[in-house]
């Protein structure tokens, strides 16, 4: 075989598997529709959002952030995007999540979530080079929505340092910020729950994805560039026979 054809062989063999890998290391992201979208991070405001963020009275006390969503239609939620960062102690630790979901009851969420998943595993990259604000992903239990029906999401890191003041974890604002009285706070000691007040004015930074596969363009130009190439090798060789 001539150096060309070699050439041109290993480019087509490489572009397949590059785009091959790119999907198996990505499904969840890139394989993915979005099915709310309440906008990306803006800076650094946000909403405070921890389970064991200091101590008062003798209790441990958390405050949790919420946000309403509603979907057009019925989807299941399978994956969630969103944007936050670590303020006080260590800014890039790692962090541990519990995703929780709130029916709303004349415009009121409820106590307790009726679902509530804490991911075995949650991706993060910071936002610009050296940025400590980070943008989370990660898969979820799928848990099917209703249309047209007012949902409340918070996410609450569960990972600041009991008793410490200074430590905790905030939700940002999203750059899409309506300014409503949609979103929600509260605070609780622990095994406790109180109701949510509509204090907090802001939209939260986050993205809800379902399960069907949506490859992005640019790993469908990789993947038939490489099967185009090794098409016509295959067919030059049959013409010589």
């Amino acid at each position: 075989m001539e150096y060309g054809k070699k050439k041109w062989l290993n480019v087509c063999l490489f572009s397949l598997v590059a785009s091959l890998t790119f999907i198996l290391c990505n499904t969840g992201v890139a394989f993915s529709t979005i099915i709310f979208d309440n906008g990306a991070e803006l800076e650094n405001s946000g909403m405070s959002s921890d389970y064991d963020a200091y101590t008062k009275d003798g209790y441990t006390w958390y405050v949790q952030a919420g946000d309403t969503f509603e979907l057009s239609s019925n989807s299941t939620l399978a994956s969630i995007r969103w944007w936050g960062f670590n303020v006080g102690g260590d800014l890039y630790k790692e962090n541990d999540f519990t995703i929780n979901i709130f029916d709303l009851n004349n415009g009121i969420p409820d106590t307790n979530p009726f679902y509530s998943y804490q991911p075995q595993s949650v991706s993060r990259q910071a936002v610009t080079q050296n940025s400590t604000n980070f943008e989370y992903f990660s898969v979820l239990d799928p848990v099917v929505l209703n249309s047209n029906t007012l949902y409340l999401l918070s996410i609450v890191n569960n990972s600041a340092t009991p008793n410490d003041l200074t430590d905790h974890w905030v939700w940002l604002r999203s750059i899409d910020d309506g300014f409503d009285d949609t979103h929600y706070s509260r605070q609780s000691n622990v095994g406790t729950p109180v109701n949510w007040t509509g204090t907090f004015m802001h939209d939260l930074a986050f993205q809800m994805y379902d399960s069907t596969p949506v490859p992005e363009p640019s790993t469908i130009v990789l993947m038939g560039l490489g099967l185009v190439g090794l098409a016509g090798m295959g067919r030059k060789k049959l013409l010589k026979k």
